[in-house]
Parts: C-alpha cells; sequence; structure tokens
C-alpha cells in the first residue's frame, strides 16, 4: 500500500488502526508482550519508544474493546511509524 493511502486509513478509519496495532504486536516476541517492553533488536514489532503503550492498546482490543478518544488518537500516532513493517507482513 503507498504511504499516503496508509497514512489516509489511519487517520480516517480506526478498524484499521486497530489491525496495525495488532499485526505489529503479533510481531513481537512473547516475552516482549508480557514485558511490555522491545529486548530483541530484530527489526520487527514496536519500538522501544512504542512498546509499552502498543501493547496495552493490542491487549485492549484482543479484550474486544474498540479504540476510541485518547486511545484511538495515540493508536493513530503509533501506526503511522509502522507502514513498512505492516506492508512487509500483509
Amino acid at each position: 500500500m503507498k504511504y499516503y493511502c496508509y497514512v489516509n486509513k489511519v487517520l480516517t478509519n480506526s478498524k484499521f488502526v486497530e489491525e496495525v496495532i495488532l499485526k505489529i504486536y503479533s510481531n513481537q516476541t512473547q516475552d516482549e508482550q508480557q514485558l511490555q517492553n522491545t529486548y530483541h533488536k530484530n527489526g520487527i514489532g514496536f519500538r522501544s519508544n512504542h512498546a509499552k503503550k502498543g501493547s496495552k492498546l493490542a491487549e485492549l482490543i484482543l479484550s474486544g474493546q474498540s479504540l476510541q478518544g485518547t486511545d484511538l488518537l495515540e493508536g493513530q500516532l503509533i501506526s503511522l511509524s509502522y507502514h513498512n513493517q505492516f506492508n512487509k507482513i500483509t
């Protein structure tokens, strides 16, 4: 997906943001998911500055809740950083 299309979807489609967050979270190793941090420099999953919040958002989505309000905004901001990784795994 072209970058401008990706950005447009992130900014206008909350379900797409949830999909991105879950895909990136699924690339975290199991220990990174459990500890909500980044320990392995493997080029996949959340960067260290997004690991805690990204993991919390993913867990919220996995619990059946939708991202809304501040959580959605933070999800959008995080998602904007993962265009290349998202394209590789979809």
